[in-house]
């Protein structure tokens, strides 16, 4: 719990406030107090003496516990609010809960008022945390988007189902469905049909198995493009596990090209290696004559010699 509180004290009664300081006190509480009785002191000190939580009575003379909680809840406070009281019907209880209050705890009970306020605290800086874990991931997500919108490289994402969840402008140039048109579809359309079997079952032996050979890795497989030409994509995928499931992500790449310029280098290789053999046999050949050519020679030079 965090210690050196300052704690604001709505009661009309200085008897009364001093057994809450009292019990927290027993309770190893440390902390400094202001008591207000009055609308206008209450809603100076929320201000000026900055608590970190509020102890409200519900009867006061000329203001009361839940008016205190609307005018806290307006100001958008972001600590406990916890109603001490003499009595208070069920009623009147859960009207204080609906409206925002963190708990509440009658003046003969004072003894459960530490626990309560440290309950409180807790909960508090956890909402606290969670908002913060929230903006952080919102900033994460619109910057996201915003690298997913601009990125040159189709960026595709699909649930469990297999449901088409993210589409960027990438994605409707290179396989010529608009995003109206790709979101919530199947992600099968992608997928020639030929190998269309094959990744459905892929797909569920992932999801039953979590066998992951293929996330973070680049593989190049066929995609099928919305007037059915089928061409050679580059693809990595990536996996998200979130509150309502997973979510997978791949960054495709169209390599028709490089694939175009592959299939012409290899056929010119293969022309090289034939032109290199057949040079090599058209030396080796005329070596051969060269040889051929000076063994007649010398043979006619002993003929000529002969008488």
């Amino acid at each position: 719990m965090k210690r050196d509180l300052k704690i604001l004290i709505l009661e009309d009664t200085p008897s009364d406030a001093e057994l809450v300081e009292l019990a927290l006190k027993k309770g190893g509480i440390n902390f400094t107090s202001t008591r207000v009785e009055t609308r206008e002191a209450f809603e100076r000190e929320l201000d000026a003496f900055a608590p970190d939580a509020v102890l409200s009575d519900y009867n006061l003379p000329r203001f009361n516990g839940m008016e205190a909680l609307r005018i806290f809840v307006k100001k958008g406070m972001h600590i406990p609010f916890i109603l001490i009281t003499g009595a208070l019907p069920e009623e009147k209880a859960a009207e204080c809960i609906r409206e925002g209050m963190d708990d509440y705890l009658l003046k003969s009970n004072l003894s459960r008022l530490p626990s309560a306020l440290g309950n409180a605290l807790d909960k508090k800086n956890a909402e606290q945390q969670r908002k913060e874990t929230l903006r952080h991931l919102r900033k994460s997500e619109e910057r996201y988007r915003g690298l997913v919108a601009s990125s040159t490289d189709p960026i595709v994402s699909v649930n469990e189902k297999r449901d088409i969840v993210q589409w960027n402008k990438a994605a409707t140039k290179t396989f010529g469905y608009s995003e109206d048109e790709a979101m919530g579809k199947p992600v099968d359309i992608l997928v020639p049909e030929e190998y269309g079997q094959r990744h459905i079952e892929g797909f569920n032996r992932f999801l039953e198995t979590g066998e992951r050979r293929l996330i973070g890795k680049t593989v190049e497989i066929k995609g099928r493009k919305k007037d059915g030409h089928i061409i050679p994509v580059e693809l990595s995928l990536s996996v998200l596990r979130g509150e309502s499931g997973m979510l997978f992500t791949a960054i495709i790449r169209d390599i028709s090209e490089r694939k175009e310029k592959e299939e012409k280098m290899a056929i010119y290789v293969e022309e090289l290696e034939r032109f290199q053999k057949a040079t090599i046999n058209r030396e080796f050949r005329m070596k051969e004559i060269r040889e051929e050519n000076k063994r007649l020679k010398e043979k006619i030079g002993e003929l000529e010699k002969k008488p």
